[in-house]
């Protein structure tokens, strides 16, 4: 869900978090801003699936304000 009400009023039943995936659905910078605003004032904290493991796409969804990554295409530990 991109529609910032709609985001809103599932953080208001108390999800304790709301995931953005940014790979396998498009999704703006604009609509994740859009997204993380809307839970702003709730206990649910937002992640940003990345659309892959470059250091860009952390840099760009914590800069856009999500408070956890969830990392795609890790293939092994080191």
């Amino acid at each position: 869900m991109r529609d910032p009400f709609a985001v809103e009023a599932m953080a208001a039943v108390g999800f304790d978090w709301w995931a953005v995936d940014t790979e396998h659905a498009p999704a703006t910078s604009h609509d994740i801003f859009r997204i993380i605003s809307a839970l702003e004032g709730s206990k649910t904290v937002p992640l940003i699936r990345l659309m892959n493991n470059e250091p860009t796409c952390f840099k760009v969804a914590l800069d856009l304000g999500a408070q956890g990554v969830i990392v795609p295409m890790i293939e092994n530990r080191g």
